[in-house]
């Protein structure tokens, strides 16, 4: 009868077989999935550049310009994302001394107050549409709002921005990588 030290040489010499033979055979479906995910990326990439451009022409025409631009500065998406995760964390901290709605009702303030000063301190010698090329046309805003038409908006979209001020609140937010402080 063999030893206790024989069975487990020959246990892990089975295991390495069996885990050889199934690397061996996963290898080739494995290989065949990633050849076709990078196959569809090549594939799609004209496409999904032809339509961000295009995106990106509706929001000019529609909002102005100056606004789409602004929408797509990465510094001010960076801060604004940053500051969402220090509200989070603050309002973790200190949940114990606090209703629990009490941070749901200033979220949208603190993070709008937060994007203007990022906004003033970044340097605005340079011209609005910096990250647009210098020959691209220049809109107007197609739509604006008068104050009424504000304040219905605003009132329509109050119960969803608390929900989602809520679901923030409990749940955090994903700090993309490269996005640490």
């Amino acid at each position: 009868m063999p030893g206790a030290q024989e069975q487990r040489e020959h246990f892990n010499v089975r295991g390495r077989r069996s885990d050889l033979a199934a690397w061996a055979v996963l290898w080739i479906p494995r290989a065949i999935a990633s050849a076709t995910r990078r196959l569809l990326v090549r594939l799609t990439r004209s496409a999904t550049q032809r339509a961000e451009a295009e995106a990106e022409l509706a929001a000019a025409r529609t909002a102005s310009s100056d606004a789409a631009v602004a929408v797509l500065d990465r510094h001010l998406a960076r801060a604004t994302t940053l500051e969402v995760h220090r509200l989070v964390v603050e309002a973790r901290t200190f949940a114990g001394r606090r209703p629990a709605t009490a941070g749901q009702e200033d979220l949208w303030a603190k993070l709008a107050r937060h994007a203007a000063r990022v906004r003033a301190d970044r340097d605005t010698s340079s011209p609005a549409g910096q990250g647009s090329s210098p020959s691209a046309p220049r809109y107007t805003a197609t739509v604006t709002l008068d104050a009424s038409r504000r304040r219905r908006i605003e009132a329509e979209l109050r119960d969803a921005q608390r929900d989602v001020a809520v679901m923030v609140l409990r749940d955090g937010i994903a700090v993309p990588a490269g996005f640490e402080a």
